[in-house]
């Protein structure tokens, strides 16, 4: 038969064993609550992270648009540049011809004024009385 000394021990140890379960208990329900929170405040910040890369994703698209505009505006001013380059160098073409064709207009002027003064002298001496004298 057990005495009284060990049925009270066990009591005693069965008592503290039921409280450190319960404390066991607490904390793991602590514990868990804590994890609760920390994986509530990662679901938190996984959604602002998903959020900001796909805002990011939207702005590098709108960007990538954007720069593509540029390209094919940059490269119709090229083309359009080219076509003013060309033309330019054509007027520039032309612009020499005409000098040319203005000087030998030029000194066909001159010697034809050349020979009307020559005619206009020979006129004059052939009719003196037709003429004013120089001033």
């Amino acid at each position: 038969m057990p005495s009284d000394g060990g049925l009270a021990g066990a009591l005693l140890l069965s008592e503290q064993l039921s409280t450190d379960r319960f404390l066991d208990r607490l904390e793991r329900n602590r514990a868990n609550a804590q994890l609760t929170v920390d994986n509530a405040l990662l679901h938190r910040d996984a959604e602002q992270i998903v959020a900001r890369y796909n805002q990011l994703v939207a702005e590098f698209n709108d960007l990538l648009r954007r720069a593509t505009e540029v390209a094919k505006d940059s490269d119709r001013r090229d083309s359009i540049i080219a076509e003013l380059q060309r033309e330019a160098e054509a007027l520039r073409n032309a612009k020499t011809v005409l000098e040319a064709e203005c000087e030998r207009l030029g000194q066909e002027n001159k010697a034809a004024r050349g020979e009307v003064q020559l005619l206009r002298n020979i006129v004059r001496q052939d009719h003196p009385d037709m003429y004013l004298p120089d001033c």
